[in-house]
């Protein structure tokens, strides 16, 4: 081994491990310069030099005082590693984040929002069900999002949440909405113009639910609620069946309708944060009325869609057993815990109805 240039580093009574360590890297660059080999790690080394800090450098420098001419490539391998170790620990935190975002709603949309599509469809290929869980979600982190930016209430009852944890702030939650909406809109080109339509139609619904405060109204939310599934569900449908027939049709119109009579069964539990926000929603609008029209509603859909569907007896009777204890189960228990519970259970109900369709295909639930 060769020491380049006839400087030495063993004095270092005036100068720090770092003056030193990076002195001889700029050496290096001296010599480089005249078309030595090691041209391109010098120009890595300062250009990580530049982006790095200093003692995050230092622990990967050579234990010897004095850098040697094969010590280059090991010192550079191990900046280019931890380089590109911070770019992924960055790439890990946003997919956290986003997680977080549309924790709560995997119950809710995407899981019998997949459900619904691939028993309705059906689905055509792998790539077309990857292909529409990828925009199912994209939508459904848009939704999030939006409906996220404000977050006071968030703060009562989901302080998790990235904007009242502080894992973002309130202007770039503004920031990301938008960007989000136009992802979104570029991931519906990949899949025609009439995907654009449906994302532009569900970027209007969220505007209209959180900028003029029909989140906050015990129908309008309702009504928000039918054009956001019936978007989502019709794109994920068409994405992962590739056309929409008269079945696909029918069974998102009949899925919208159950969904502006039943979603406000999400927010039995959330009474107490959304009255401290200010948000007037349906059980604290009519607190008794709204468990009864639970109770009905639940009994009805399960009565309904069993003779819609033609489903048999056996699939006929579990689904209206169902429906029915989840309905009772509403109106009897009232405490935040059994109302938590409850919505578990609603959502299993939930995406049971939203396979039914599949027995118009092929009738598998005709026994």
């Amino acid at each position: 081994m060769q020491y380049l240039g006839d400087h030495s580093c063993q004095d270092s009574s005036t100068h720090s491990g770092v003056d030193i360590c990076f002195a001889r890297i700029h050496e290096i660059a001296g010599v480089a310069a005249k078309g030595t080999p090691e041209t391109i790690y010098c120009a890595l080394i300062q250009d990580f030099s530049r982006s790095i800090p200093l003692k995050q450098l230092l622990p990967y420098a050579p234990s010897c005082q004095c850098l040697y001419t094969n010590t280059v490539p090991i010192l550079v391998g191990k900046l280019v590693f931890t380089y590109l170790h911070s770019i992924t620990r960055g790439i890990v935190t946003h997919l956290y984040t986003a997680l977080l975002f549309t924790w709560t709603d995997y119950k809710t949309i995407f899981f019998p929002i997949t459900a619904f599509a691939c028993a309705t469809a059906p689905v055509h290929s792998i790539r077309n069900l990857v292909d529409g869980w990828i925009w199912l979600w994209a939508h459904q982190l848009l939704c999030n999002v939006s409906n996220q930016a404000n977050g006071s209430e968030d703060a009562m009852n989901k302080p998790w949440r990235p904007l009242p944890s502080g894992r973002i702030t309130q202007s770039q939650i503004k920031v990301l909405r938008w960007v989000v909406v136009l992802a979104c809109i570029l991931l519906s080109t990949l899949n025609g113009a009439d995907m654009v339509l449906v994302s532009l139609a569900l970027t209007a619904v969220t505007t209209v639910y959180d900028e003029f405060g029909l989140s906050g109204h015990p129908f309008g939310k309702n009504a928000c609620a039918l054009g956001g599934y019936m978007a989502i569900e019709l794109g994920t449908t068409k994405i992962m069946g590739r056309e929409l027939d008269t079945v696909s049709k029918s069974a998102v119109v009949i899925s919208g309708l159950l969904i502006l009579t039943t979603i406000h069964a999400q927010d039995f539990a959330d009474v107490e944060a959304d009255a401290a926000s200010g948000r007037v929603t349906f059980p604290i609008y009519a607190p008794r009325l709204s468990r009864l029209v639970t109770l009905t509603t639940a009994v009805a859909w399960s009565l309904g869609l069993s003779w819609y569907w033609k489903i048999g007896p056996t699939f006929e009777w579990m689904f209206i057993a169902m429906g029915t204890a989840i309905g009772l189960r509403y109106f009897f228990y009232r405490t935040r815990k059994a109302d938590q519970l409850s919505y578990i259970l609603f959502n299993v109900w939930l995406m049971a109805a939203h396979v039914l369709p599949l027995n118009a295909r092929n009738g598998p639930l005709a026994c």
